[in-house]
């Protein structure tokens, strides 16, 4: 007796949070393919080939995808001050990914075949807010994101089930990067000695110091969040 069974994909798994390569303040952060992102991707489950159903010792069916798909689901602390996190379009240009709105059923999606990065604000440097990311495996047709207005619900697109084709959407994992600072030049202004007599013979001064004019390196402290970034 012969007994054939349909398949039905699981959801695969993605594990640690990821951090970009440092960037530097000022410069615009070098693009990272999405499919190099280390996740920790496994689509394991559907693969029951060779030794996987230890119970029988019978090899099952492989119907295991590679990671094809990245949805952005959210953020930590992510602000306009401090910059931007970008995702390629495809077409040579970028998708600024929005300081807020996404969520599963508002989320940006895009091929694994595009890039990610950060770029910084003016004077901005430091650690910046993270994204909250899923991913997901090549079993269903998925539809991407075109702009940074064209979201989807991962639920109708993929599916968020244990057999859909999106990673756990209540465990997401983050992608965050650092910028390496720069030094800002300091900022001054015009200044006066105290008035003296005419003729004073030894009038009094003041030294450099006390003078103050103004002086502010105030740039180069970046403050919560890149608060004082004017």
């Amino acid at each position: 007796l012969a007994i054939a069974t349909r398949s039905a994909t699981a959801r695969p798994t993605i594990s640690p949070n990821v951090t970009l390569p440092a960037g530097t303040e000022e410069v615009p952060g070098a693009g990272v393919t999405l499919s190099t992102l280390a996740l920790g991707y496994s689509d394991a489950t559907d693969n029951q080939s060779g030794a996987s159903n230890a119970t029988t010792a019978v090899s099952g069916g492989n119907t295991s995808t590679a990671f094809s798909y990245l949805a952005i689901i959210g953020s930590t602390s992510y602000t306009a001050a401090q910059g931007a996190w970008q995702v390629s379009d495809g077409s040579g240009g970028w998708i600024t990914i929005p300081t807020t709105g996404l969520s599963a059923t508002n989320a940006l999606v895009f091929s694994s075949s595009r890039d990610i990065r950060f770029v910084p604000a003016n004077n901005f440097f430091g650690t910046p807010g993270t994204l909250r990311v899923v991913a997901a495996d090549g079993s269903s047709t998925v539809s991407t994101s075109t702009s940074a207005s064209d979201t989807k619900s991962l639920s109708a697109n993929g599916g968020t089930t244990v057999t859909g084709a999106w990673s756990d959407t209540t465990a997401p994992r983050t992608i965050g990067t650092t910028v390496a600072n720069v030094n800002d030049r300091p900022t001054a202004s015009n200044t006066s000695l105290t008035a003296t007599l005419e003729d004073a013979a030894n009038p009094s001064g003041a030294t450099v110091a006390g003078l103050g004019f103004g002086y502010s390196d105030v740039t180069d402290n970046q403050g919560t969040g890149g608060a004082n970034i004017t």
